[in-house]
């Protein structure tokens, strides 16, 4: 069940929204955001999509 990890992605880019801060899942490059700005980095993409040590693979 990821219901948590759902809703706390959901928290996390509604807190982005509010102070204006990209919110970006692991692929994107850093350098697409403005220097100096926070960043917040959805790592559970990472880990749901594109699977561990990024190897590419779902997990199931």
């Amino acid at each position: 069940n990821r219901s948590y990890f759902e809703a706390l992605e959901v928290k996390a880019e509604k807190m982005a929204k509010k102070y204006d801060c990209a919110f970006v899942d692991n692929e994107m490059p850093y350098g697409r955001v403005p220097q100096g700005h926070p960043v917040i980095v959805d790592y559970f993409y990472h880990e749901e999509i594109r699977g561990t040590e990024n190897t590419g693979k779902r997990n199931r």
